[in-house]
């Protein structure tokens, strides 16, 4: 509920102009068939406080995903990177040498995401840390349709309702689907993993 009302201000300060003109075609209705599979890595698990360090999304269209024009990018280090974040993304400042401005990365991401639907796992963490960036740049938050791959899942295996039903976890889905096992705990990686749980879905 909560998002639909912020959505709903989105569009209200869209009307009244306060929206730079280059993201107006993000709150245009979708009419394709492509959706995006989004992945972040951040530095903690509290959505207040993660910083981003690589930020990872591929197009997902009927039966492909085209990893070849994905969006894989590592933002450059940030003050929070720790021992402890390192050990789960596997990204130390200086792999992050080189890397982009949150602010560009944000700008890059949205052109490229457009207003296709998003997928993703846990995907409700991705979005509200990606939107706490882009309302203190932007404005606004993403107007796209989301779609949780672990609720797809729920939906599709057709299993009674209820939290000892179904187990969710990326691992338990990709073998009761029969996917190949991708290493974790990189953007890109895990946003291919989803976009192949979507394809096997979708086809159920």
């Amino acid at each position: 509920m909560w998002r639909f009302f912020k959505r709903m201000k989105d569009r209200n300060r869209l009307r009244k102009g306060l929206i730079d003109e280059v993201f107006h075609p993000m709150f245009e209705p979708y009419q394709g068939q492509e959706v995006v599979s989004l992945d972040c890595e951040t530095t903690s698990l509290d959505t207040r406080e993660a910083e981003i360090v690589s930020i990872a999304a591929v197009i997902v269209s009927k039966n492909r995903i085209f990893a070849a024009r994905c969006f894989d990018v590592r933002v450059q280090a940030p003050k929070s990177l720790s021992s402890d974040s390192i050990k789960i993304h596997k990204l130390r400042a200086i792999d992050l040498e080189g890397g982009l401005p949150l602010l560009t990365c944000l700008r890059e991401l949205l052109e490229f995401v457009g207003n296709r639907p998003i997928i993703g796992y846990y995907l409700s963490y991705d979005i509200a840390i990606l939107e706490r960036y882009m309302r203190q740049s932007f404005g606004f938050g993403f107007p796209n349709k989301l779609i949780e791959i672990s609720q797809f899942y729920a939906r599709k295996s057709r299993q009674p309702f209820g939290a000892a039903a179904h187990d969710l976890r990326l691992d338990t889905i990709l073998h009761q689907l029969k996917l190949p096992f991708l290493p974790r705990h990189n953007a890109l990686d895990d946003a291919i993993t989803v976009g192949l749980i979507y394809i096997r879905l979708s086809n159920t």
